[in-house]
């Protein structure tokens, strides 16, 4: 009986759960549409997909970052209906859902330019070098 008044605790509640997930899932979208339509301007950019684009780690860091960030707030979509370990509490648990997918659009915001694999139609091979416009090939 103690056990289960100790899981109960650190949960959240069903409508909070509920609302920290739905947040989460519109932020998946949200990065899914974002890299898709980016992917699919760079396409039309460099003419399609090519060798070059697909030996350029630009291209890589930019699947990876981007792979990385939907991994990321699927977990967080779920992590509302689990129970928390008691290092974490519910407070806690929930700024953490509740920020985490807005820190990422921030940071993907600011980072894109960096790490685009094209920059006015030409290939970016390095990424970060020389700013946004990069090392071009």
């Amino acid at each position: 009986m103690n056990e289960k008044n100790s899981s109960e605790v650190n949960r959240l509640g069903k409508p909070v759960a509920g609302a920290l997930s739905v947040w989460c899932v519109v932020w998946l979208v949200v990065f899914a549409k974002t890299f898709v339509e980016l992917t699919w301007r760079l396409a039309c950019e460099l003419n399609g997909i090519s060798v070059p684009l697909l030996m350029a780690p630009c291209f890589w860091i930019w699947c990876l970052v981007f792979a990385f960030v939907l991994c990321v707030v699927h977990r967080l979509a779920t992590m509302p209906w689990v129970t928390f370990e008691k290092s974490l509490n519910r407070r806690k648990a929930a700024v953490l859902i509740a920020t985490i997918p807005a820190l990422f659009w921030v940071l993907l915001t600011e980072l894109i330019p960096y790490i685009y694999p094209a920059v006015s139609g030409t290939l970016r091979i390095v990424p970060v070098l020389g700013g946004p416009a990069g090392l071009l090939l």
